[in-house]
């Protein structure tokens, strides 16, 4: 009854429609914002781990995954880190690649001089391709090895005890 003696009291108690309106109004306002507040930390909780995710997979060196994960933590959760992180992503992709060229290029060279090699000195021709394989193993660099092997075979006597094998 306290709070009928008060002018708050009787203003309520003659609106009371508009008061439950308001009331009504201002619950359903607040229930939604804190919908939206807690959808907004699991887009953010989302976002980080999709990025911690894509760093994992960037320091594997996988960057098709890692820049599908970090561009799926940037739509979850659009902050300046998650951008810059897939920058980083994209620029570690193309270094790796370039990296990948040139070592195709130094075992291209290599194999180059092993074949040059073959008929003066078939050690270093030998040498030169495994160094290729080495770099980069492809199947040029394997026969290159098996060709400076040779063709032939060697036998070479094994002694066991006293027996010859």
């Amino acid at each position: 009854m306290l709070f009928r003696s008060s002018r708050a009291g009787k203003w309520i108690h003659r609106h009371r429609t508009e008061t439950a309106a308001a009331v009504l109004l201002a619950a359903t306002g607040l229930t939604f914002a804190g919908i939206a507040w807690t959808r907004a930390q699991q887009q953010r909780a989302l976002g980080a781990s999709l990025l911690a995710q894509a760093i994992e997979r960037d320091r594997a060196s996988d960057f098709a995954a890692a820049e599908q994960l970090a561009t799926s933590a940037l739509e979850a959760n659009p902050t300046e880190e998650t951008r810059n992180r897939l920058e980083l992503i994209r620029k570690n992709r193309e270094l790796a690649a370039t990296d990948l060229e040139r070592r195709t290029a130094e075992a291209n060279l290599l194999l180059a001089r092993s074949s040059s090699l073959l008929g003066s000195n078939r050690e270093l021709a030998l040498r030169a391709a495994l160094d290729a394989v080495d770099l980069v193993d492809s199947p040029d660099a394997r026969s290159a090895v098996l060709e400076a092997l040779g063709a032939g075979y060697r036998i070479t006597p094994l002694e066991i005890g006293r027996a010859h094998v």
